[in-house]
């Protein structure tokens, strides 16, 4: 028997909204390629149960242009902070797991390396200034 697991997510920098999927090992909901999607967070919302540190913000119009981000594209509303970290509970251990990132910026200047578990998922990256990283 395994026991469930929990992982913590930790963003440096402005993680926009993410998509935790596992493979069928993993309880599901929906199917997308062969992947379940076993966990849906929109980092711009401030109910969020699993967002443990960090701060949410939404780009106006004047940070970041409608022309290069529709103003209700939900990837202009960030959670941000020098540590960003969520927590997700109950994930199988024997599952593979992929994440899916949407990054914004306001400044070309920003960078962000994202761990889970203490495991770097991906080093540092630089965000491009006004145009949404996937």
């Amino acid at each position: 028997m395994s026991a469930a697991k929990s992982i913590l997510l930790t963003v440096w920098l402005c993680a926009v909204f993410f998509t935790l999927t596992g493979t069928p090992a993993a309880e599901t909901a929906t199917q997308n390629e062969g992947w379940y999607r076993v966990a849906n967070e929109d980092c711009g919302s401030e109910n969020s149960m699993r967002l443990m540190e960090g701060s949410v913000w939404r780009y106006p119009e004047d940070a970041i242009p409608a022309d290069k981000v529709s103003p209700d594209d939900p990837a202009r509303t960030i959670v941000f902070g020098s540590n960003v970290v969520y927590r997700f509970e109950g994930l199988n251990p024997s599952a593979q797991y992929r994440l899916e990132i949407i990054c914004l910026s306001d400044d070309g200047g920003r960078a962000q390396k994202l761990l889970a578990g203490g495991k770097v998922l991906h080093e540092t990256i630089h965000l491009p200034q006004n145009n949404p990283l996937t």
